[in-house]
């Protein structure tokens, strides 16, 4: 990240630990955190840590941090126990520069500052940039806006201070989709919520003027595609899979998995490649009780016969008559499908759901 930190002021922390290894440890942090933020910060700084001695042991919580809060000054904090090493300190700085924590693959397993244990990924202890780069360049970039705004510049000035060489983009030069960072899929929305409500995306777009909002070309990445840095494109035209301007050109498109009926065969929701096969079931677009596939002669007696692409599963759905498309996530989560024929039910199926992890 390029990024040094300077010590403003050292002081002692006078506040009482009284109750602190009674009763929720967590809670006592979390109040302890509080009191150092509200009381204890010191203005034109960035963040604010206590290195407590009022925790009696080096063992269960050791450590609280306020999650993505560098950009607020004078509300950005964190709790560390002093018996412990440095790695608690970047652990709690980390989660202030908005990392969460790195469990996606098991605690103690997943591996980075962010997990619990050596703190090492790849071999080297850093962030897992395999999980955490998305947060904390999201947290970087809102930083950036920000001292690209003179007015936001100016209330934190000292809090950041530029190298001698260093330049501060253009807001607009900006990626819409920080790095690490997954697209959604690319669609307007339909309902204005923002005034006047007669401004619709296409409307707003036209203008040229609304695409300048960031929050207009969020909501409105179609209409807004043209002439703006939004970072997304979509992949073969498909605006329903959308590559990240940092993504490789060969991206391939990954649809949501899971089972086909959740209720009596859980399965944990995966990202598969489109041209991958695999079984499929088809929900009324309108949310209402569908046919079974067997009544809409979806199924064949060969055991894989029923596994398409998702290309095909989508084209085949769509295809029946009666307002039929490809399952939404939603729609298999919420057990809509269950029971749904074609032997399903304990299979891994395609979703319609882009996924975006």
């Amino acid at each position: 990240m390029n990024i040094e930190l300077e010590f403003d002021k050292i002081g002692f922390y006078t506040g009482s630990c009284s109750g602190f290894n009674q009763g929720d440890e967590r809670e006592h942090y979390k109040t302890q955190l509080k009191d150092v933020i509200d009381n204890w910060s010191t203005p034109g700084t960035t963040t604010t840590h206590l290195f407590t001695g009022c925790d009696d042991n080096d063992h269960g919580y050791v450590g609280w941090g306020r999650l993505s809060c560098i950009t607020r000054d004078g509300h950005c904090g964190a709790i560390n126990n002093i018996r412990l090493p440095w790695g608690t300190f970047a652990h709690e700085l980390g989660h202030n520069f908005n990392a969460a924590h790195s469990f996606e693959e098991g605690m103690y397993k997943t591996g980075g500052i962010m997990d619990y244990g050596d703190g090492t990924h790849d071999g080297s202890v850093q962030f897992n940039t395999d999980y955490r780069q998305c947060g904390i360049c999201s947290e970087l970039s809102k930083l950036r806006r920000k001292m690209a705004d003179s007015d936001e510049r100016r209330k934190m000035e000292g809090a950041f201070v530029l190298a001698d060489s260093g330049v501060v983009p253009a807001v607009e030069d900006l990626k819409g989709v920080p790095r690490g960072c997954m697209c959604k899929a690319l669609a307007d929305v339909l309902t204005p919520t923002w005034e006047p409500v007669s401004v619709d995306c296409a409307t707003g777009a036209a203008d040229k003027g609304w695409c300048m909002h960031e929050f207009f070309r969020d909501a409105c990445p179609i209409s807004c595609s043209k002439g703006y840095r939004l970072g997304c494109s979509p992949v073969d035209g498909d605006p329903s899979c959308a590559r990240a301007w940092w993504q490789p050109t060969d991206y391939a498109c990954r649809y949501t998995t899971r089972s086909g009926c959740e209720r009596s065969n859980q399965r944990t929701p995966e990202g598969r490649i489109f041209s991958d096969k695999l079984p499929f079931r088809c929900c009324k677009a309108d949310g209402t009780k569908a046919l079974t596939g067997h009544d809409l002669e979806l199924c064949v007696e060969d055991e894989e016969g029923d596994s398409l692409t998702w290309d095909e599963a989508k084209n085949k759905c769509k295809s029946l008559d009666g307002g039929y498309q490809l399952c939404t996530s939603d729609q298999l989560e919420s057990n809509i499908a269950c029971f749904g024929g074609c032997r399903a039910d304990n299979k891994r199926v395609w979703s319609s759901t882009a996924w975006n992890q």
